[in-house]
């Protein structure tokens, strides 16, 4: 997987192998929730076929953000049939959760987008979530007879955000 960092938005190159065997090439841009990024970062959201969108589920702010950055940004900028995923990160620290599972699960559900709850620290699920939107990004573009996957690479947008308080997260 090589890197090239662009603004401060990091994209990620590789070629993943598909549950039929398939191969696809990946452009994953990480496009972090800080503040400084948001006009540049819209410029990626038209182009991206998928998107992560992560919350950390022990900072209710960070859930609330993803709630409030959908309706000002993916809304707006994205393609209208994005497949998007909402992750809850940090299940490792679940003794601090704030956010319940049930939470994040019915505003994905409104929404019509999947949910998945994740540990970065313990890696659980965090290549599942990759795959499994890049399978879901993959599957709806052969439906739509896009002939021209091999030429140009799904682009998926990992947006994670990021409280102005801690500026650290794992992914």
């Amino acid at each position: 997987m090589s890197s090239l960092s662009t603004a401060g938005t990091p994209h990620f190159f590789h070629t993943f192998q598909l549950s039929d065997g398939s191969l696809v090439n990946v452009n994953i841009v990480d496009t972090a929730g800080q503040e400084k990024y948001k006009s540049i970062n819209s410029q990626y959201y038209k182009k991206a076929d998928g998107c992560l969108l992560v919350y950390d589920i022990t900072k209710k702010q960070t859930f609330d953000e993803i709630k409030n950055y959908f309706y000002e940004q993916i809304q707006e900028k994205c393609k209208k049939d994005i497949k998007m995923i909402i992750l809850g990160n940090k299940t490792d620290l679940e003794e601090e959760r704030q956010v319940s599972t049930e939470e994040g699960s019915n505003f994905a559900a409104e929404k019509g987008f999947m949910f998945l709850e994740t540990s970065c620290l313990q890696n659980r699920f965090v290549a599942d979530s990759f795959e499994t939107l890049i399978e879901l990004t993959y599957r709806d573009a052969i439906e739509n007879n896009l002939t021209n996957l091999t030429d140009k690479p799904l682009t998926i947008s990992n947006k994670t955000s990021k409280s102005k308080k801690n500026k650290s997260l794992c992914c």
